[in-house]
């Protein structure tokens, strides 16, 4: 029979034997799961004790369930290229992504082997998955901003298969509650990420402007003038009277100057009119 052992786990790479198995006309799943209960009952030579742990024999069921979950996560690793298992992936009918979780909550709470915690390193699992997850949607950001010139991502945007759209308006959230840290607030400033509504929705506004500019040549836009159905027009009458008000932003005011916008037009239409 440990011929037979010796030959699934040369065939198989483990001795993972389920208890139903049949190797070459006979009962090998029956026939290991007999050596661990002489085991646990102190019935098993010692010499067979060595020789069947050299062949990798696991004597615990928990062993060799654990071991079973990790042939799994190696095969879904070596399909998919990495061991990101999303929660509610199973993987042949087992809960897979559940079983990581569980490997990551008993190593928070320090209960996970070191054997089994260093195999799963080796294997490329990340213990806190979010800082990853999050650097990842970062670059997919920068990606975004590159192409597009700025971070103004529409809430239902998909940017390389990711809610790159709902994640950035996530962050908003999060740091609307305090619950966002220092500094991946000042990364995601830096990007150029606009954190409130009314910021949002005037960025929008003068990327409107900027590819009125770009397509007319100036930025003496009419009162009544849409841009994409919205009234940019009317958008930069208001600034106008926030700027005569003093209640127009200097950041904004000077992104409007730096465009070209004349907050006081009248003095330039007339000195336009005298020429």
């Amino acid at each position: 029979m440990l011929d037979r052992l010796l030959q699934f786990q040369q065939r198989e790479g483990h001795c993972l034997v389920p208890q139903n198995h049949i190797e070459d006309g006979a009962r090998l799943g029956s026939w290991l799961e007999s050596q661990r209960r002489l085991k646990r009952t102190g019935k098993l030579g010692s010499h067979r004790i060595q020789i069947l742990e050299e062949a990798g024999v696991a004597w615990d069921p928990r062993d060799v369930q654990w071991n079973q979950m990790f042939k799994l996560l190696l095969q879904y690793k070596d399909r998919e290229g990495h061991t990101q298992v999303p929660r509610n992936h199973q993987e042949e009918g087992q809960n897979l992504g559940i079983w990581l979780v569980t490997q990551r909550v008993a190593k928070r709470g320090g209960a996970l082997k070191l054997d089994r915690q260093d195999r799963l390193e080796k294997a490329g699992v990340v213990w806190d998955p979010h800082p990853h997850q999050w650097e990842s949607m970062l670059d997919r950001l920068l990606q975004f901003q590159q192409r597009e010139g700025h971070c103004l991502v529409p809430r239902n945007h998909i940017e390389d298969g990711a809610r790159l759209g709902s994640w950035l308006e996530s962050q908003r959230r999060l740091k609307r509650t305090g619950k966002l840290g220092s500094h991946r607030i000042q990364i995601l400033e830096e990007a150029g990420v606009a954190w409130h509504a009314q910021d949002v929705q005037w960025n929008q506004m003068f990327k409107l402007l900027l590819q009125y500019k770009d397509r007319e040549g100036h930025t003496q836009v009419p009162r009544n003038h849409q841009e994409e159905g919205r009234n940019l027009g009317s958008w930069l009458t208001l600034q106008r009277v926030a700027k005569r008000g003093g209640a127009l932003k200097l950041d904004r005011q000077d992104r409007l100057e730096k465009a070209g916008v004349v907050l006081d037009p009248h003095p330039h239409q007339w000195e336009s009119m005298l020429d």
